[in-house]
């Protein structure tokens, strides 16, 4: 089954973008983040219409498909790819209003948009983490107060410092690509 899973991540790396296959190390990892009311997992939001359309938000209850991402280890960067289209999260710089800086899964290269650090300190599962935009100079926040209704739990690009907001843990990140990982 693993090797399965193994065969997948590399089959969506070579459509997504085969000159880059061979270089990354990818896991299928799911994402996570801590509301007052308990945990969601990020998702793509598929349905979305416009600046909605591939969204990542944390929303969903349990893991489904839309809830899946191969994150691939370069030199220098890492990326995340949502499995349920096929498509890198890219940090939107260029939106204006309540969707600037969001992070939405719309792209079928790597470009500057598409490229994050990941940094998850410690080893025993689940760890904590940050994602950074390179594109945006910004910790990835989830929108947890302040919001409400679809925009609840938005992933945006935004923060200059790390707080509770910037904080998300990343499940399924395996032994070989952890090491990427440490600080």
């Amino acid at each position: 089954m693993a090797a399965l899973g193994a065969l997948s991540v590399l089959a969506a790396l070579l459509l997504l973008n085969p000159a880059k296959a061979e270089a990354a190390v990818c896991s299928q990892a799911t994402i996570e983040a801590t509301f007052s009311t308990g945990t969601l997992y990020v998702s793509t939001e598929i349905g979305g219409t416009g600046d909605r359309q591939n969204l990542l938000r944390a929303r969903a209850g349990a893991v489904g498909p839309w809830e899946k991402f191969n994150i691939c280890f370069y030199d220098g960067y890492e990326t995340i790819a949502s499995v349920a289209n096929n498509r890198y999260v890219s940090a939107e710089k260029n939106l204006t209003g309540e969707y600037y800086r969001s992070l939405r899964a719309r792209a079928t290269e790597i470009g500057p948009w598409e490229k994050f650090t990941i940094s998850c300190p410690g080893t025993a599962a689940p760890r904590d983490c940050t994602i950074f935009s390179q594109a945006t100079q910004r910790y990835v926040s989830v929108e947890k107060s302040g919001v409400s209704g679809q925009n609840q739990g938005v992933l945006r690009a935004r923060a200059s410092s790390v707080g509770p907001w910037e904080i998300v843990r990343i499940w399924g990140v395996s032994e070989s690509s952890s090491r990427r990982l440490e600080p």
